[in-house]
């Protein structure tokens, strides 16, 4: 048996709000405010984000879990989903969480 190493690098950049640019302040603002209306009555675990679509705007979503686990919905799904029935296909500019 062959074994192959995969290499991976990832950079991280720590900021302070105040050093983020005005739309990714908006961004995590409308995210935390949408986290409020989730729905997590099992992992307890609430999720809000903001997506920034390429008509310049911003489709919000929380996760919502249910009974059955194949049922749950994350809230990155719920945004998208959100921004393409408005938009049709279309292309996510930043995704604030």
């Amino acid at each position: 048996m062959k074994i192959r190493e995969l290499t991976r690098v990832v950079r991280v950049s720590i900021r302070s709000f105040s050093e983020l640019n005005p739309l990714e302040q908006e961004l995590l603002v409308e995210a935390g405010r949408v986290r409020r209306n989730a729905q997590a009555p099992y992992s307890h675990y609430c999720v809000g984000v903001a997506v920034f679509g390429e008509d310049l705007g911003i489709y919000k979503g929380c996760n919502v879990e249910r009974a059955t686990w194949t049922q749950t919905t994350h809230a990155e799904q719920c945004a998208i989903d959100g921004m393409i029935t408005v938009l049709g296909p279309s292309k996510i500019i930043a995704v604030g969480l």
